[in-house]
């Protein structure tokens, strides 16, 4: 069974433009938007791709975008000196018909066939967050590249996901709860660690499937409810396919 679109992820090459001229001094921010910078690359001369911000809310891309990374793709591409967003997208559409590359995090901002037909030299939007269920179908029915950070978030949280199993077959959660004063302390709830127990995933996605792998060092059963999962890669992960009931019925 195919698993529903999640994420797409690649690389996109340079263009190599020989006998281009790269205009003197800075992009200014009403110049015409048309020739690019000439940079030196590995392979040779080539010009800069054109490239901008879109999201609906600048304060979040600063966050994701802040500490020097900005700066870092500065000198990688021709970047757009504003923020493209949905409320002034119209007032910026015709100084982006060169546009080859877009940057992007939470708060993309959705484009239909409308608005992709204005950008006729978009070929890659680079989005540094997870799911593009949102706003992805458009872009790949123009055949335009979509990288995603889904890998790269699903390590975090994986690694809180295993933080709360380990906590929670303790029994720290019942102990918090209980233990509110040192005279109750022998009559906290006890557990014995993670030892022998069954611990239950629903959903083996990106995420579910660090989680299980990060579960491998220690002696406990894995249980997994997900319709996609495919029974080699279960077998691969060390997990045992179950029925969503099951999961609850039998997880500590």
């Amino acid at each position: 069974m195919a698993r529903p679109l999640g994420c797409y992820r690649g690389s996109i090459p340079v263009l190599v433009r020989p006998g281009m001229e790269a205009p003197g001094g800075s992009l200014h921010p009403h110049a015409p938007w048309t020739q690019g910078r000439r940079r030196l690359y590995p392979n040779g001369p080539g010009i800069m791709k054109k490239a901008a911000f879109f999201n609906q809310d600048p304060e979040r891309l600063e966050r994701v975008f802040g500490r020097g990374r900005r700066e870092r793709l500065e000198r990688l591409v021709d970047l757009y000196p504003h923020v493209v967003t949905s409320e002034n997208f119209a007032d910026h559409a015709d100084r982006l018909r060169d546009l080859e590359v877009i940057f992007s995090t939470w708060g993309m901002v959705p484009m239909g066939a409308g608005e992709l037909a204005r950008l006729p030299a978009l070929q890659a939007v680079f989005y540094a967050a997870g799911t593009v269920q949102s706003f992805a179908r458009p872009l790949l029915r123009r055949g335009i590249l979509l990288v995603s950070s889904w890998a790269a978030n699903a390590v975090p949280v994986a690694e809180f996901t295993l933080a709360q199993i380990l906590l929670s077959c303790k029994g720290y959660f019942r102990n918090t709860r209980s233990f509110v004063s040192p005279a109750l302390r022998r009559r906290a709830p006890r557990a014995p660690g993670a030892f022998g127990e069954t611990v239950g995933i629903i959903g083996v996605g990106m995420v579910g499937r660090r989680v299980c792998r990060l579960l491998r060092p220690f002696e406990l059963k894995v249980i997994a409810h997900d319709p996609y999962l495919e029974d080699e890669e279960a077998a691969r992960l060390g997990v045992e396919k179950v029925g969503l009931d099951a999961v609850f019925a039998s997880s500590c």
